[in-house]
């Protein structure tokens, strides 16, 4: 979205310096600022992980949040007497172990390289 929302600056830019706009800045900055409105009503709107919450041992909200998400979805709620428990901890060995450590680096070089790329168009 960073991109998309450069070429909407981008744009806006040009529409007011066609309509001749004064301050033009101030009205680009309002154009641009609706996008994050949506976001503030978008963080409301939207519920909490079930994961959070049960880690956070509030499992009846977490099931609420699920029964929402499965009536969405056409599914069946769970039941009453259903019980939501945490996933075993995942455990790891760390990304410069081993049998990561070659996919860490190239994924690294290539995150740097397009890195590169993307602020150096802009920049230019």
């Amino acid at each position: 979205f960073w991109a998309v929302g450069t070429i909407a600056v981008a744009l806006a830019a040009w529409a007011a310096s066609i309509a001749g706009i004064a301050d033009a800045w101030r009205w680009i900055f309002a154009a641009t600022a609706l996008p994050a409105l949506i976001g503030i009503w978008l963080r409301f709107w939207v519920p909490e992980s079930p994961l959070y919450l049960l880690k956070e041992g509030r499992a009846d909200d977490a099931k609420r949040v699920l029964n929402q998400m499965l009536r969405t979805n056409g599914k069946a709620e769970l039941s009453s007497d259903s019980a939501i428990t945490l996933p075993p901890a995942a455990t790891s060995s760390g990304l410069l172990a081993p049998d990561l450590r070659r996919r860490t680096l190239l994924i690294l070089g290539i995150w740097f390289l397009v890195s590169v790329s993307y602020y150096g168009v802009f920049t230019w």
